[in-house]
């Protein structure tokens, strides 16, 4: 399900660690000892930069469109040629269209 428009990466503390943490684009970002003023000055810079950046969402590379096509096709004992096409119809820009 795609996220809402209000969307924001929250504030949140890595158990293991102990540590603040937040997720941008796939990405863990470790902010210092959860809790402390500089880990929340660390998240608003971070916030920011995303912000500034319009928001952006993450974006399937081509290879792993190819990737995930062939190994459904293999699974079900399709050819790679159809697998192929297959992939190129599942392109996120011809997603979006």
């Amino acid at each position: 399900m795609p996220r809402s428009a209000n969307y924001v990466p929250r504030y949140s503390k890595h158990k293991g660690s102990g540590l603040a943490v937040v997720t941008i684009r796939g990405k863990d970002h470790y902010l210092g000892p959860y809790g402390t003023k500089a880990s929340h000055l660390e998240y608003d810079r971070l916030i920011m930069e995303w912000l500034a950046a319009g928001r952006p969402t993450p974006v399937i590379a081509a290879c792993d469109v190819f990737r995930r096509a062939f190994y459904a096709a293999s699974r079900r004992g399709v050819a790679w040629r159809t697998a192929s096409k297959a992939a190129m119809a599942m392109r996120p820009s011809a997603v979006s269209r």
